[in-house]
């Protein structure tokens, strides 16, 4: 799992950000070893936020919602 984030300063990055309509939809994986992810989502208090089940590869997929329509963007 990658390492959580600590920003500098008092003002999250994200507050910069221009509003562009867009919403997450899904955020979606697949892993080998889902229950080791699925471990480590739990001890971590974010096992609501990331669906992980089986595959043979891993991946990561998240469905936005923007004002043209749905994406995925996927890796």
């Amino acid at each position: 799992l990658p390492a959580l984030i600590q920003w500098e300063g008092d003002i999250h990055p994200a507050a910069n950000l221009r509003d562009r309509s867009c919403e997450l939809i899904t955020l979606e994986g697949s892993h080998p070893t889902p229950g080791t992810i699925n471990a480590a989502l739990i001890a971590l208090g974010v096992k609501d936020t990331l669906s992980v089940t089986p595959a043979t590869a891993p991946r990561l997929a998240a469905r936005i919602r923007g004002p043209h329509g749905v994406y995925e963007i996927a890796s």
